[in-house]
């Protein structure tokens, strides 16, 4: 087992507001802590820049004259010695989509709110220079439905794969430095939604995988290559024949001049499924994974791996619908092999090793809880009436499995997770290939868990690590959001919230905490 260490510093967090941030004592390891005032909870986010430190952000309330909103960025060394806090200037109503960090700058996009119901929509694009430590933005309109299905950057472009109303889709390249933008319409299908966008940067052009339904509901995928001018590089029809299923998540792997390999899941098809997304709340649909390559404007290779074949993640499945699945699909007919799905997953992730891929994903399910609540009737008499209230997802496990360079699958193995309940399906857990080893590591109740495998292999038990607090009665409430992440070298963040119960801090028995935490793993 590699020996966790826990980097305790503490960073003074000069937010604007009423946060309460404690004070160091001198001699004692710095502990990361921001307490955040019940009821007003922010929502931060935070931005590694690699051995050039890290950003914290998050939206205010504060508004300037001219009807725009402030957002709060905050700079941290790698010791997470706060540098400096500056006010951003942003469109108000908008919600943070996602970051990348290309050579010394990062993208922050921000779209529309969906509290926007009239008018046009709209995007604003943050763009920080590492070198420089400034900021600057670019805005632009998007049709009001407009949903970001990704973007990527090549060169001074940046490109975002828009899924818009009546099925339609577009790219639209933005040119980073003039705010002046080129689109490329995916009109010569049907009703299109894009599964991803990405960079190619040995070929510079962006690849927009889509899939499509026409007129008999049969789906098809392509693969477009696009240059930043929005001209069209090629076209790739990928030939996928299970009318049950259809490929989605797709990744870009490896990228090499026109040659692509792409991993990805591929999930049951419901009626009305297709355009729905893959977050049915109730009814799980992904099936397994997929291998796909391109070489020289054609598909080459398309593998499936069925999680009903995979040997060590029998647990991720509940025994008796795993057992009856297993006996229906043994029983399908040679003409179809049968379409079963006992799990939902998140996007999967790729990491390449010297032996080929790893590819990890989390799989959850929705939660609920039950309430109650007492009614009358007419002439006065009580009776409760109890319902099911949607409370979240559930995060139980990490599917993994090795692949070699030409997408052929040479083991499997998972790691359960505990007390992991979201709003958000994202990724929870940290899976860090070094080596032959892979470190994985989750964050729950206060604890960091961490587990070593080699392949198919667990090396060793779990380790459990409080994640420190300021006070030594501080107790968790509840599981609180936490997550861990790679930022450099060997280091790592663990950040998130707590509930912490502390009866001895008679004005503040309760409170919430976000903290940031830098580990390494020995």
């Amino acid at each position: 087992m590699r020996r966790l260490i826990i980097f305790m510093w503490f960073f003074v967090l000069l937010f604007a507001g009423s946060q309460t941030v404690y004070g160091q004592k001198k001699n004692q390891p710095r502990l990361i802590r921001l307490e955040v005032p019940g009821g007003t909870t922010l929502n931060f986010h935070v931005a590694p820049m690699r051995q050039n430190g890290l950003l914290v952000f998050y939206e205010t309330n504060q508004m300037n004259a001219k009807g725009n909103r402030l957002w709060y960025y905050a700079l941290f060394d790698i010791h997470l010695k706060q540098k400096w806090l500056r006010p951003v200037t942003l469109s108000d109503k908008l919600s943070y989509v996602n970051q990348k960090q290309i050579g010394n700058k990062v993208y922050f996009v921000f779209k529309n709110s969906e509290k926007l119901k009239k008018g046009a929509g709209y995007y604003d694009i943050l763009i920080y220079n590492i070198t420089k430590q400034t900021f600057r933005n670019i805005k632009g309109s998007l049709p009001l439905k407009a949903e970001i299905a990704g973007f990527a950057v090549q060169g001074g472009e940046l490109g975002l794969g828009l899924n818009l109303k009546n099925h339609k889709a577009d790219m639209l390249l933005v040119n980073t430095k003039t705010g002046d933008i080129k689109v490329a319409h995916l009109n010569d299908l049907q009703q299109v939604a894009i599964a991803g966008i990405y960079c190619n940067s040995s070929a510079g052009t962006f690849v927009v995988a889509a899939s499509s339904l026409d007129a008999r509901s049969s789906v098809k995928h392509i693969i477009y290559s696009f240059r930043p001018d929005a001209s069209l590089v090629q076209k790739v029809d990928i030939k996928y024949f299970d009318p049950m299923s259809k490929l989605d998540d797709f990744v870009l792997a490896d990228a090499s001049g026109n040659n692509l390999k792409f991993f990805g899941a591929y999930h049951l098809m419901t009626k009305g499924s297709f355009f729905s997304g893959n977050n049915d709340e109730d009814n799980p649909n992904t099936e397994g994974l997929f291998y796909l390559s391109i070489e020289n404007g054609k598909q080459k290779e398309l593998r499936h791996f069925n999680f009903m074949d995979f040997k060590n993640i029998q647990g991720t499945f509940m025994q008796s619908e795993f057992h009856r699945a297993k006996g229906n699909k043994r029983n399908a007919s040679a003409e179809h092999t049968g379409t079963v799905s006992l799990l939902n997953i998140t996007r999967p992730e790729i990491f390449h090793t010297n032996s080929g891929y790893v590819v990890a994903a989390n799989a959850y399910l929705a939660y609920y809880k039950s309430e109650s609540h007492m009614e009358y009737d007419f002439y006065g008499n009580m009776f409760p009436t109890n319902y099911r209230v949607f409370a979240g997802y559930q995060f139980y496990d990490v599917i993994l499995a090795g692949f070699t360079g030409d997408g052929r699958m040479i083991w499997d193995n998972d790691f359960p997770m505990e007390n992991i309940l979201s709003f958000k399906i994202e990724n929870k857990a940290l899976v860090y290939p070094d080596s032959a080893v892979i470190t994985l590591a989750y964050v729950s109740g206060g604890q960091i868990i961490t587990q070593d495998i080699s392949g198919k292999k667990k090396l060793d038990s779990r380790e459990k690590i409080n994640i420190a607090s300021r006070y030594s009665r501080d107790r968790p409430e509840g599981s609180g959001e936490g997550k861990i992440i790679h930022w450099y070298a060997h280091y790592f963040l663990v950040y998130g919230y707590q509930q912490l119960k502390n009866r001895a801090l008679q004005d503040h028995p309760l409170r919430t905490v976000f903290y940031i935490n830098k580990v390494t793993f020995q």
